[in-house]
């Protein structure tokens, strides 16, 4: 079964969801930058912030 496309507006929301983790302090900046570096081919990154901060809980 071939791989199926990813629609890149769900890719880009589904990747605002996940900065919001990050900018809420529940997602380390380091595994975010990770997780934008993967799709980078496929969507432009530049609209998306980076927060470093720390956990909450630490």
């Amino acid at each position: 079964m071939p791989k199926k496309e990813l629609n890149s507006n769900k890719l880009f929301a589904a990747l605002k969801l996940i900065e919001q983790l990050n900018h809420d302090g529940y997602l380390p900046a380091y595994i975010f930058k990770n997780i934008l570096n993967e799709y980078t081919d496929k969507i432009d990154i530049s609209e998306f912030t980076i927060k470093e901060t720390k956990m909450k809980g630490e």
